[in-house]
């Protein structure tokens, strides 16, 4: 037996919080099996499923060895599989992201996109998904993914349109040679309208209300500028550009995030890091949403042999650790080392 370990980065970001006997303490973990359950993709927390006051999971992996991508509902409070939720056959799930309450009865629901692995002419799905039972709540095509990476960004839990409901943004990376594109989904099902941007965009993450219009904006990866450029929710529009200091900064390939007002002028901020893996330099920056200005850049410097650390590769914030009214921010970090007989961890 085959053993996984869910929640490392989650857990990780508790364990380095404090120095207490209690914050040190492992809460639970969950064990797959290989060739009957394989629990080993992105986690995403979506609100009380089984009513019991915790908050639980969503991941994905495959059931059966690796012949149904499968999704996992888990217990937030024991780490208890509360059930599994196969796509169909011939289908592989790409992304995941909590939606929110998408049809407003008072359970969080989950997004994913899934590409036709076995049918590579069909096209890839964006679905959100019942959190009682699974149902598909919403579906929309989002391009092919063999021929042009459709659905391989996904972002919801977000309100575009300021109607007080969670919408959906779904990729399409490359439309042409030159341009890629994102869509943008009402609550409704209605698509609101299509954002074109640069060919093989790589990231895309919420930033909070930058323009106070009472809409959420987002923050995506654009190849045109090497930088991010954060959009208006209800327009498209660009609000703000930004762009690394060194020439392999290249922000926006690590990760985009929400941080709540890190300054205190009354304007969400917001974090963007490159993937920090050789030659991209390890690097991490907090935003100001009212202008684009650094208010903190964290760097990590390569070490010989041509080692790298993909410092900034995974970003997280939106927590508040040691409760002193600021978000706090967790930065993962995967150290490997090419020098023969090097150990990898």
């Amino acid at each position: 037996m085959q053993r996984y370990r869910l929640l490392g980065l989650v857990l990780l970001a508790f364990l380095t919080a404090s120095t207490s006997p209690v914050a040190q303490q492992i809460l639970w973990h969950a064990v797959g099996k290989f060739d009957v359950r394989w629990i080993a993709g992105p986690v995403v927390f979506v609100g009380d499923l089984d009513g019991d006051g915790f908050e639980d999971l969503v991941s994905t992996g495959q059931q059966n060895g690796l012949t149904r991508s499968s999704v996992f509902l888990l217990s937030g409070r024991s780490g208890r599989l509360l059930r599994a939720s196969a796509v169909p056959s011939g289908y592989w799930l790409l992304r995941l992201d909590r939606a929110g309450d998408w049809d407003g009865d008072g359970i969080g629901d989950y997004a994913v996109t899934r590409w036709a692995s076995q049918f590579p002419t069909d096209p890839t799905l964006a679905e959100v998904r019942s959190g009682r039972d699974d149902s598909v709540l919403f579906q929309a095509a989002a391009g092919r993914y063999v021929y042009n990476y459709g659905g391989n960004h996904l972002l919801s839990d977000l309100d575009t349109d300021g109607d007080g409901r969670p919408d959906l943004i779904v990729s399409v990376d490359r439309e042409t040679s030159q341009n890629g594109a994102f869509y943008v989904y009402a609550n409704d099902g209605r698509l609101r309208y299509r954002l074109a941007v640069g060919c093989c965009n790589t990231n895309l993450g919420k930033v909070g209300d930058i323009d106070g219009d009472g809409c959420d904006d987002f923050g995506y990866a654009e190849a045109a500028i090497d930088g991010v450029r954060v959009a208006s929710g209800r327009t498209g529009a660009t609000l703000l550009e930004v762009r690394g200091d060194l020439p392999n900064d290249h922000l926006g390939l690590g990760g985009i995030a929400a941080c709540g007002d890190v300054d205190g002028d009354g304007v969400p901020d917001f974090v963007v890091s490159g993937s920090g893996r050789y030659p991209n330099n390890g690097v991490v920056r907090v935003v100001s949403g009212r202008d684009g200005s650094a208010l903190y850049t964290f760097r990590k410097a390569f070490p010989p042999y041509g080692s790298a650390f993909a410092f900034g590769e995974v970003i997280a914030s939106g927590f508040d650790l040691d409760q002193d009214g600021v978000q706090d921010l967790v930065v993962g970090e995967r150290q490997y080392d090419r020098r023969p007989g090097a150990p990898a961890w």
